[in-house]
């Protein structure tokens, strides 16, 4: 079937008659090929066992297993993990909307995991069934080597009969199922949303320090003078085995001097979010993927960067710095000490995850990020969910 990739701005633009042609050419194959796929049934394979969990219990007696997968290589984000997807269903899910994960199991051993929110989708009077897994940052885990995508989302009418569509929201293009769906993608539409920053890591910091341009480098070497002349200055970082929960109130307490307090959306000003984070690093720490990075001076914390190990590869999922100390750039020292030490611990990458114009001043590079739409085949048939997706990804103009 058809995969359709597609860039948009949120203003209409003017339609091209040959963009019409190649929509309506498009929908018109993808219309076949859903007529033909009618008279099969959705299948899993018959050498894994599936399960739909609905309970956390459950959940966590898979989430070693599941972080394993996860924090074992550099191909997803860590919101796909266990510890990111267990504290938001307990904190920030609300009560009413139900959940479900679906189980693949080869042999005893865990294969894949796929978790979502189950939502209403009505479809021009058609009731339906959405599978939210954008909202949750999740992704379809599997086992490196395993093709239980297929599986995953082959048994999604098991936890949800009337399921039309499955969403994901910025997945990144290194993240296996954005790979597997552009090799046989079925009923999907990708969309292309942005980009996510990371820095690619050589062998020593010397190097990484020479790509950055002479003024920028000069300028973070200043700064650090100016913050490690401070009382008491110091470098901490700390790995798994030595997180506590001081830690993470040093974080609390330190983003709450900066503009998100301003605005209200601090981690400090929302019960739910502290929960959400204390959860998250209570399982990363359980898995040893947990890593902390501090900069003190003056008998405090002027900076925290909470850091994600992921094989080769370490994400940093937050930093926060006191804006009250801005004059010696904790925010960039903080970063650079970063870099220096994930080079010396070998690591290959640093993933921001997201993409802010002064990652540029640390010379990152960028890939892609998708919202990805799953559709059931009958969903596709009857189009009242299918096609005015499809028709809005394929007729919008570029991305500005």
């Amino acid at each position: 079937m058809a995969i359709t990739f597609a860039e948009h701005s949120s203003a209409d633009v003017p339609i091209e008659r040959e963009a019409i042609v190649r929509t309506v050419s498009g929908l018109a194959h993808d219309v076949v090929a859903v007529l033909r796929t009618l008279v099969k049934r959705e299948r899993v394979d018959g050498d894994v066992t599936v399960e739909i969990v609905t309970g956390l219990p459950r959940l966590e007696q898979l989430g070693p297993a599941w972080d394993r997968m996860v924090f074992g290589a550099a191909r997803y984000r860590p919101q796909a993990s266990f510890a990111y997807v267990a504290s938001h269903l307990q904190h920030l899910r609300d009560p009413e909307v139900p959940w479900a994960c679906v189980v693949a199991m080869r042999h005893g051993e865990l294969v894949g995991v796929l978790p979502f929110l189950i939502r209403s989708a009505p479809g021009r009077g058609v009731a339906g069934v959405e599978l939210d897994a954008a909202s949750l940052e999740a992704d379809a885990v599997t086992a490196p080597g395993d093709d239980a995508l297929v599986t995953l989302i082959g048994a999604l009418a098991r936890a949800a009969p009337r399921w039309v569509t499955l969403r994901f929201g910025e997945l990144q293009a290194t993240s296996p199922t954005v790979e597997r769906l552009c090799t046989d993608p079925g009923a999907v539409v990708l969309d292309h949303i942005g980009r996510a920053s990371y820095l690619s890591l050589p062998k020593s910091n010397e190097e990484y320090l020479a790509r950055l341009a002479p003024s920028f480098r000069k300028n973070i070497a200043r700064q650090a003078r100016k913050l490690f002349a401070l009382s008491g200055a110091a470098v901490e970082f700390v790995d798994a085995t030595q997180a506590t929960p001081a830690h993470l109130e040093a974080f609390i307490a330190t983003e709450a001097t900066g503009w998100k307090a301003r605005k209200g959306n601090a981690v400090a000003r929302r019960a739910e979010l502290s929960a959400y984070y204390e959860a998250v690093t209570q399982r990363l720490a359980r898995s040893g993927a947990l890593v902390w990075t501090l900069i003190h001076g003056d008998q405090r914390v002027l900076a925290v960067g909470l850091g994600v190990r992921m094989g080769n590869k370490l994400a940093l999922d937050k930093i926060a710095y006191d804006e009250a100390y801005s004059a010696v750039a904790p925010g960039n020292v903080l970063i650079a000490k970063i870099v220096e030490h994930a080079i010396a611990g070998g690591m290959t990458e640093l993933d921001f995850l997201t993409d802010h114009e002064w990652n540029r001043r640390w010379q990152a590079e960028t890939r892609d990020t998708y919202d990805v739409a799953v559709y059931r085949p009958i969903a596709r048939a009857l189009l009242p969910w299918y096609l005015p997706d499809l028709a809005r990804r394929t007729l919008r103009g570029p991305r500005s």
